[in-house]
């Protein structure tokens, strides 16, 4: 059995604390993969533009409106290491600690309804403050901390004295 059908089979039979984790993991080597390439061959000068730009979230409602599914991508969405390996370090420990006290099914509803309200608060915030005018057609948002903290917090109201 290869390394390959051995990642397929955790992925395959796994609770969601490891299916989230190859995702996020599997959605960073693709975008950093991809600025390689784009990098070597100079891609960027023949129209191609980073591809992170269609996965993360714009803080400026008329381009959210044009890319309605980076609501969800954003959060799988990392392009620093130090910025995944913290994000999922945080997920995978207090991940397990979730799916022990409660379940697998109610993890990735609290990981996505989690990131759903962090991205609800950012295009809120940046649209409705006015300090974040100059910025708000250039700013998006990426990377999965939204959602993980809406698992530590929701894990950490349940079980305060763990």
């Amino acid at each position: 059995m290869g390394l390959a059908n051995k990642i397929w089979n955790k992925y395959k039979y796994g609770n969601f604390v490891t299916k989230l984790l190859y995702i996020n993991i599997a959605v960073y080597i693709f975008i950093s993969l991809s600025k390689l390439v784009i990098f070597l061959f100079h891609f960027e000068n023949q129209g191609l533009y980073y591809p992170p730009n269609y996965l993360m979230l714009p803080a400026d409602i008329n381009v959210l409106k044009t890319m309605p599914w980076t609501a969800i991508t954003y959060m799988f969405t990392h392009e620093e290491i130090l910025h995944i390996v913290f994000n999922m370090l945080w997920f995978y420990w207090f991940g397990k600690i979730f799916v022990d006290y409660l379940s697998s099914k109610k993890l990735l509803y609290t990981y996505l309804i989690g990131g759903l309200v962090g991205a609800l608060f950012y295009v809120g915030a940046f649209n409705l403050f006015p300090a974040f005018q100059d910025v708000l057609h250039n700013s998006r948002a990426l990377g999965a901390s939204a959602a993980v903290i809406a698992v530590v917090v929701t894990i950490s109201f349940y079980v305060p004295e763990y």
